[in-house]
């Protein structure tokens, strides 16, 4: 018998959802670095980034906005953002924009799963 976190009874979606947010912060803010924006323009986009899809899915659901009823979104958003703004500035490898742009990706699929709970088929 294989064990999971969903055969435990483990929730893992906020958790799958924070990291979701926060590489999408770093990927955005990875990004900006290459146009040498400053800090609160790299900080704007990657918030911008990494909290606009889910409000959008939100408001489109009428539901409360995930990062106004928990504020752990926006500060995942802008710790790993400012993290990563002087992280990058100090040493930036030319290909890391392309390992958190992959976990982005791998993360998203948790709003896939609210919008089938609420009657809206994904494909």
């Amino acid at each position: 018998m294989k064990f999971s976190a969903l055969t435990m009874g483990i929730d893992t979606a906020p958790w799958v959802a924070v990291a979701a947010v926060a590489v999408s912060a770093v990927t955005s803010v990875l990004d900006s670095g290459r146009k040498q924006v400053d800090l609160i323009g790299a900080l704007l986009v990657g918030v911008a980034t990494a909290l606009g899809g889910g409000t959008v899915r939100d408001l489109l659901l009428d539901r409360n906005v995930f990062w106004v009823v928990d504020q752990t979104y926006l500060i995942a958003a802008l710790g790993t953002g400012l993290i990563t703004f002087f992280a990058a500035r100090a040493t930036m490898p030319p290909r890391l924009f392309l390992i958190p742009d992959a976990l982005g990706w791998h993360c998203s699929p948790s709003s896939v799963r609210k919008l089938r709970c609420n009657g809206i088929p994904h494909g």
